[in-house]
């Protein structure tokens, strides 16, 4: 999951239909006609859901800056990556929620999951090599496991490795093989080495920043649901009950999925930023 697919199951959609055209910074929807005031909208976060293709802007995320009744046209700022035309599906979210606001609480949300399990994949094994230089992100967190292989036919636990620090604060951290690892000359990539570590989530910030597949989906979204509820309330003072369903929040939501999808956290369960009196 990414993301643009991340905000559009977390945030409260109040509008969905289907383009008659478009391009990359207009949808249109015929439909819309007549149905709402100029400028209905503006400011809130729309979605490219489904696409013809299957391909871009889809999951992308724009604001919208106007709405023209009279042609049902909504304009973008910025443009998406690719053009919407008919058939294309898209989705607007409640004008309420502003993009910058939204992508500090995602981010806040993930942060508060504490310490979790992460992978890298960004080094690929060479020939004649048994040393390898860290990516800077995983510096400061200790390596669990190393794995070598690919998404095709799987990977396998590598042994005889170890972490080695550098002398000095500015120096480069080393993955260093006892004995040479598999590698392919041909395909490189068929010899990716997995990296296994514990670290804080990177910061998400466009639309296609993956979520680490070590977070089910559901518990990420629920994360996200919570912190936007939490917001509101500390914000508003009180949540309304259609505010509440439309952030899809029960009591004892998030507790339940956590039960079904544990990861491991330093930080208290989400759960307790429930544990309010019904407004």
């Amino acid at each position: 999951m990414n993301l643009g697919q991340l905000l559009v199951q977390a945030l409260p959609i109040v509008l969905e239909g289907k383009c008659t055209g478009g391009n990359s910074s207009t949808i249109v929807d015929s439909s819309l006609t007549g149905k709402y005031d100029d400028d209905s909208f503006k400011e809130a976060l729309a979605f490219a859901r489904v696409t013809t293709d299957g391909l871009a802007p889809v999951d992308q995320y724009s604001i919208i800056s106007a709405f023209v009744d009279s042609t049902g046209t909504f304009t973008l700022s910025p443009a998406l990556t690719a053009a919407l035309a008919a058939g294309d599906y898209y989705a607007i979210a409640d004008p309420i929620w502003n993009l910058y606001t939204v992508l500090r609480l995602v981010n806040q949300a993930f942060k508060k999951m504490g310490v979790i399990s992460l992978t890298d994949v960004s080094l690929t094994a060479l020939p004649n090599t048994s040393r390898y230089n860290l990516p800077e992100a995983l510096w400061g967190y200790p390596i669990e496991k190393v794995e070598i292989g690919n998404d095709t036919d799987g990977y396998r636990d590598v042994g005889g490795w170890e972490k080695i620090h550098p002398a000095t604060s500015t120096g480069t951290h080393v993955l260093e093989f006892k004995t040479e690892p598999p590698y392919d000359t041909a395909v490189p990539s068929t010899q990716t080495i997995r990296l296994w570590y514990k670290g804080y989530h990177a910061t998400l910030d466009t639309y296609d920043d993956n979520i680490s597949h070590t977070i089910p989906d559901p518990l990420a979204i629920e994360y996200v649901r919570s912190e936007l509820f939490s917001y509101l309330l500390e914000k508003e003072g009180r949540i309304s009950e259609d505010m509440m369903r439309r952030l899809q929040i029960k009591r004892g939501d998030l507790a339940q999925i956590e039960s079904r999808n544990r990861i491991q956290s330093t930080n208290k369960p989400i759960s307790k930023f429930l544990n309010i009196r019904d407004m």
